[in-house]
């Protein structure tokens, strides 16, 4: 079993509610850009069609899949709202 089944709260907290203070963070300085690391986990188990596309569905299999595609999407937002300068590479 994924680890993340097993402890879905965790992956949350260090997920998406840390990346929302370094966010925040973020967003109250000069911070040129702020940079966070994707995982392929968002797009779900479709390892056949490994490598993914940026445009391909996300469509997370496990707590993890969806803590990273709420980060990224909280990044996303962050740029459109506050103007802040994001990339996830």
């Amino acid at each position: 079993m994924r680890p993340s089944v097993e402890a879905p709260r965790e992956y949350n907290e260090v997920d998406v509610d840390e990346t929302l203070n370094l966010l925040d963070a973020a967003r109250r300085t000069d911070l040129t850009r702020f940079v966070m690391t994707p995982s392929s986990s968002v797009y779900g188990g479709r390892e056949a069609y490994l490598p993914s596309a940026e445009a391909d569905p996300a469509l997370p299999v496990s707590p993890y899949g969806i803590s990273k595609l709420a980060a990224e999407r909280y990044a996303c937002t962050y740029h459109e709202v506050y103007d802040l300068p994001t990339v996830a590479l």
